[in-house]
C-alpha cells in the first residue's frame, strides 16, 4: 500500500508539473506568432557627409523612399539629385533644394521603387549630389542603407 501511494504522490506530482510547463510553452508559442521574437533590423544611415546628414529615411511597403536631410556645413548647400537604387530599379530626381547652415530639409520623395512587404529588410542605395554655396561645386556621396520596409 506504501508503494502505491508513492506513485500516486509521483504521479500527482508530475502531472502538476506536466501542466505548468505545458502552458508555457502554449505561452510561448503564442508571443512567437505575435513575432515578439522576431529580429529587429536597425536602421542604418551612412548618408553622413561632410556637409549635410540623413536626418532621417523611410522606405514604405508601395516602393517610395522618403528622407530628410540636414545641413551641418557652415555655409548653405544646394542639393541639386536624389538617385536611389534598390536592386536593378534606379530612381532619379532632380531638386533645387537650397538650406542654410543647420537647416533640415521638407521630406524629399522618390516613388517608383519596388514593392515588397512591411518588416522586410531593404537596403537601397542613395547617391546624393549637392553644391556648397560660395565654394565646391558638383559633389556627391553614395553610400547603402539599411532598414526594414515600414
Amino acid at each position: 500500500m506504501k508503494s502505491l501511494r508513492k506513485a500516486q504522490a509521483a504521479m500527482e506530482y508530475l502531472m502538476t508539473y506536466g501542466w505548468a510547463i505545458l502552458v508555457v510553452i502554449i505561452v510561448l508559442a503564442a508571443l512567437w506568432s505575435m513575432g515578439v521574437f522576431a529580429p529587429r533590423i536597425p536602421k542604418t544611415a551612412c548618408l553622413d557627409d561632410v556637409y549635410f546628414e540623413a536626418a532621417d529615411w523611410d522606405y514604405s511597403a508601395d516602393g517610395t523612399f522618403r528622407v530628410i536631410i540636414g545641413n551641418k556645413a557652415g555655409k548653405k548647400i544646394n542639393i541639386t539629385s536624389i538617385n536611389v537604387t534598390v536592386g536593378a530599379t534606379s530612381q532619379y530626381s532632380a531638386l533645387a533644394i537650397e538650406l542654410a547652415s543647420g537647416e533640415k530639409s521638407t521630406v524629399v520623395t522618390i516613388s517608383g521603387l519596388p514593392t515588397g512587404t512591411a518588416g522586410d529588410k531593404v537596403e537601397p542605395t542613395v547617391k546624393i549630389t549637392y553644391d556648397v554655396i560660395e565654394g565646391l561645386p558638383n559633389l556627391s556621396t553614395t553610400c547603402k542603407v539599411t532598414g526594414t520596409i515600414s
